[in-house]
């Protein structure tokens, strides 16, 4: 009869509470008899859950939990030692085994030493790494009922773009006619330059829309925020300042409020001021900077701009009562509306795309963080293989102390019990040791952890760490406690005192090769692992990016729009051609140029449909996206692009005159496959005074595709047009000089301000550096796995050399007649490989299949290697084998040297 039919709803867990329903039951299975489970088992689960119900909150279900289990372990332990506690003189149930252990560690110090700290140190990193990952992935987002948020997209099947941003209309539209949101915001980030005392200061903007803070849950620390009464044209232009800007740039003056500022050369008012711990969290796709320092409303009107415009990240509340699949579902029927609603979808069938905003926010790093923690629990497991190598051992050597106990009335529960108790204690010692090591790991991966990695809280050592550790500590104890300790019931069963039985020396061989065999799979792991990585860090290398990395200096630079407006092109890029004559005329720059954007750091959604002509009068819209970008007629030879036919970039492409554009070899070879693409129309969008109509333009050259994005990610075609005919307020400035990026940067500021002092530079930096940034994370998973796995592999060394060691000492007396009697040494050796070599072959296949199932896990992380590639499974075979070989060999000639006269008198 199941849990249904006797208990109904109440005897099943459900959700999260299968987890903690799991504990409890293997526990009580653990700990109790098997008559009394089959009495009382089922009545303690229903007991069990009523009290979990009845707990909120999580710290409460744990605590619930643990004394929950504690009270199982105490109470079947008591059950079980019953009997014996009568018949053993002076034994106290669980107590006195507590205190004989720590008695035990006393006498033998050197051994509970090199158990403690063979397993303090992946301790102390698995705690560490412990923090990270809950820092980073576990814990809610900082924010009010933050399960109830999500991020909305836009997918469109025919572009290939997955994680689109929203246009105005559609963010407008959807705010109102969607009756199961809240709020519905959207945030979008530049940066501008804050003027007045104490001078010009460049600060990250985040433009919001009325509802952003509402949908975040968001309180000021002073004043009001961005409301809806802010998101009309026309509206008072006003500014919220973050809290670390309000300390740094006001020095927290609380009068700040209805302060008069100037920003991008235009006068704003002080609203409000946000609290210190608010952070705007969304997802990387929204493009927005890691610290916004001020937010300004949008002020309306988005609602008319063009579907081609997409720049709002967009959040949402759920409405009371509702969950995110009730938005989804109404979105769904949206989606269908605004697709008819406007031309500008095309054939395409419009999606949107309702996630939960934790799992958006966390999923760039989740692949490889979860990836660090199963490194740093494999390196665990394999510490704790070799500690049950030694404790199996030393129990063996124990053999006439346990065959007495049981002459003396002791039963194989109660000694079996008392010698895993003896090793859970040496357990748990290495875990205080390595909690207390574990700030010192944390900080060293604080600074270690690449900024691509954002944390949802700052790691800490908290209660939710420490809870993990425990429970950590405890099961490894229970289960390579327990392994060590059955040498002892074996012995205990046996009725030689002196002597242990054959059988049981067959099942310590046996336990002794499979904790070999479990070794060498971990470490096989590891190493397979490790070398996917390093491979993958070695093709990001090989990445052809279309342009040379050394010697080139980056720095941004934006006007205002308040002097500098998009409807006078020719003042914008009037700007910025005299100040490319100024640098380039400065004796320490020899090549100088601009660029909307620089390489590597584009997103993947931040590209714009393009179309071509494909006969006279009929017209080819792309079914994929390009990155249309503007730059200077230098910037490809700064850069060290390779022109593949036509020309670069140069004055005769006036503001007025016919559109010239490049376009890389991609996007060539699918509009005009066979065919130059030199003299081809293309249409692309141009923003020029205004006007947010696709224009034609003329191809006047090929260029090498540019890495605009990240390294590791594919990227679309492009389009470069010269700045003149799309001028940007904000543009990125490069230079070479012959003193290397380094000696450039002083220059750079003295020219710049000459040549304007209220324009700060910002972001001044090696265009190494930006590349450096785009592989961090790769070298950063690659540099601790691969540390795990080297450390793993020299723990799996140490314990067989030792195992090798001690059994090749224990037949030191047979070695030596077997030398006597003409025995050559290659056949002593080749007897103990036939004995370990099995076990190692067993550990090695069982790896390469543990392997073969993870490896998928790791897809996202690779780059130019496939997860199961059979050439890394084979080197990180034959390493271990050889580590194997070698830890079996080394001990074996030792002992075949020994004169045999010495091994024979040794006895």
């Amino acid at each position: 009869m199941t849990d249904r039919d006797d208990h109904g709803p109440e005897g099943r867990p459900e959700g999260a509470e299968r987890l903690w329903h799991a504990a409890f039951t293997a526990a009580a299975t653990l700990a109790y008899p098997r008559a009394h489970r089959a009495r009382f088992l089922r009545e303690m689960q229903v007991w069990f859950l009523r009290g979990l119900r009845s707990r909120e909150g999580t710290p409460g279900r744990v605590s619930y939990v643990t004394r929950a289990v504690v009270d199982v372990l105490r109470s079947g332990a008591r059950m079980r030692a019953g009997p014996l506690v009568e018949r053993e003189s002076g034994a106290e149930g669980l107590g006195w085994d507590v205190r004989a252990a720590v008695r035990s560690m006393r006498r033998r110090p050197f051994t509970a030493a090199a158990v403690v700290l063979t397993l303090a140190v992946p301790m102390a990193v698995n705690t560490a790494v412990f923090g990270v990952v809950d820092a980073a992935l576990l814990r809610p987002l900082p924010y009010p009922d933050a399960d109830e948020l999500a991020a909305v997209w836009v997918r469109q099947n025919e572009d290939g773009v997955d994680r689109a941003r929203l246009a105005g209309p559609e963010l407008r539209f959807l705010w109102d006619e969607s009756r199961t949101l809240s709020a519905l915001g959207g945030i979008w980030s530049r940066f501008g330059t804050l003027g007045g005392e104490p001078g010009p200061e460049h600060v990250d903007v985040g433009y919001v829309t009325g509802a952003f803070f509402r949908a975040l849950g968001a309180s000021p620390a002073l004043g009001r925020l961005v409301a809806e009464q802010d998101d009309l044209e026309g509206a008072r232009s006003t500014v919220v300042l973050s809290h670390p800007l309000w300390v740094r740039r006001y020095g927290a003056d609380p009068d700040v409020i209805g302060r008069r500022v100037d920003f991008n050369g235009t006068p704003v008012t002080i609203i409000g001021v946000l609290p210190e711990d608010f952070r705007v969290l969304l997802p990387r796709e929204a493009r927005l900077a890691n610290e916004l320092d001020v937010f300004l409303p949008w002020g309306g009107g988005y609602a008319e701009m063009p579907l081609e415009w997409r720049f709002f990240a967009a959040v949402g509340r759920s409405a009371p009562g509702l969950t995110l699949n009730d938005v989804r579902e109404e979105l769904d029927g949206l989606a269908t509306t605004l697709g008819g609603r406007y031309a500008g979808y095309g054939d395409a069938p419009l999606e949107l795309v309702v996630e939960p905003l934790h799992r958006e926010v966390t999923a760039p790093q989740r692949a490889g963080l979860l990836t660090l923690l199963a490194s740093g629990l494999l390196l665990l497991l394999v510490a704790c293989g070799n500690v049950s190598l030694l404790l199996l051992a030393r129990t063996i050597r124990r053999g006439p102390e346990f065959g007495v106990r049981a002459a003396l009335g002791a039963g194989r529960i109660r000694i079996l019990r008392q010698v895993t108790l003896e090793h859970l204690v040496l357990f748990l010692a290495a875990g205080v040791v390595g909690v207390l090591g574990a700030p010192a790991a944390l900080s060293l991966f604080g600074a270690l952890v690449p900024d691509d990695i954002r944390f949802v809280h700052q790691p800490a050592l908290d209660w939710r760490v420490l809870a993990g550790t425990f429970w950590t500590v405890v099961t490894v104890g229970l289960v390579f406690g327990a392994l060590p300790a059955s040498g002892a019931r074996r012995d205990a069963s046996s009725s030689t005192i002196s002597t242990r039985s054959a059988t049981a020396r067959r099942d310590a061989v046996a336990l002794k090769g499979a904790l070999v065999a479990g070794e060498v799979a971990l470490c096989v792991i590891l190493l397979v692992g490790s070398g996917l990585l390093l491979r993958s860090f070695r093709a990001l290398h090989d990445i052809d990016a279309g342009f040379e990395v050394e010697g080139v200096l980056t720095a941004r630079l934006s006007l205002p729009s308040g002097e500098y407006s998009y409807g006078d092109p020719a003042r914008i890029s009037g700007y910025y051609e005299e100040l490319l004559r100024r640098l380039g005329a400065a004796p320490e720059i020899s090549d100088v140029a601009i660029t909307e954007q620089l390489p590597l750091v584009a997103g993947s959604g931040d590209a714009e449909p393009y179309a071509w002509l494909v006969a006279e009068g009929e017209t080819e819209w792309g079914p994929t996206r390009a990155h249309v970008r503007s730059v200077s007629g230098a910037y490809f030879e700064t850069v060290g692009a390779e022109l593949l036919e036509g020309r670069w970039l140069d004055p005769r492409d006036e503001l007025d005159g016919e559109l010239a554009v490049i376009v890389d070899d991609r996007l060539a070879a699918r509009a005009w496959p066979g065919a130059s693409a030199l003299g081809q129309r293309l249409k692309v969008p141009l923003f020029l005074r205004e006007d947010t109509e696709p224009h034609w333009a003329r191809v006047v050259g090929v260029v090498r595709h540019v890495k605009l994005t990240p390294l590791p990610e594919p990227g679309p075609e492009q389009v470069w047009m010269h700045h003149v005919q799309s001028p940007r307020r904000s543009v990125s400035v490069v230079l070479r000089g012959t003193g290397g990026p380094e000696a450039l940067a002083e220059p750079l500021r003295r020219v710049v301000e000459s040549h304007d002092s209220d324009r700060p530079l910002f972001e001044v930096q090696p265009m190494a550096a930006i590349e450096d940034r785009s592989i961090a994370p790769t070298r950063f998973l690659l540099g601790l796995t691969g540390t795990f796995a080297a450390l793993a592999v020299v723990l799996s060394a140490l314990g067989l050399y030792a195992l090798v060691s001690r059994t090749v000492s224990e037949a030191r007396r047979e070695i030596g007649i077997r030398i006597a009697l003409g025995a050559r040494p290659g056949d002593v050796v080749g007897g103990v490989l036939r004995w370990t070599l099995p076990y190692v072959g067993l550990g090695a296949v069982a790896g390469v299949a543990g392997a073969t199932l993870l490896a998928g896990n790791l897809r996202s992380l690779l780059v130019g290697v496939a997860p199961r590639d059979p050439w890394t499974t084979a080197a990180a075979v034959a390493l271990m084998g050889a580590v194997a070989t070698l830890g079996v060999v080394v001990p074996v000639l030792r002992a075949v040297r020994t004169d045999p006269t010495e091994a024979l008198s040794g006895d």
